[in-house]
């Protein structure tokens, strides 16, 4: 799960960057950009959240991101 959660999170920049690459690209592009984006994030978060399960016991320190959607 704690692998999982980094490789979404890095999937969030990638395609932020993406989006903001395509700027001069058609509106299409980057709005899709961005959805998936979107889906990496939600991914990130239900991984974040089984890392933060009492059952985990969370031996290991949380990957740096946003933990919330603002």
């Amino acid at each position: 799960m704690y692998g999982a959660g980094r490789l979404e999170r890095r999937n969030i920049v990638e395609y932020e960057t993406a989006a903001r690459l395509a700027w001069e690209r058609p509106a299409r592009a980057r709005d899709c950009l961005l959805t998936m984006a979107e889906v990496e994030w939600d991914h990130e978060q239900y991984f974040r959240s089984r890392v933060l399960t009492p059952s985990s016991g969370r031996q290991v320190p949380m990957w740096s991101g946003a933990a919330t959607q603002g």
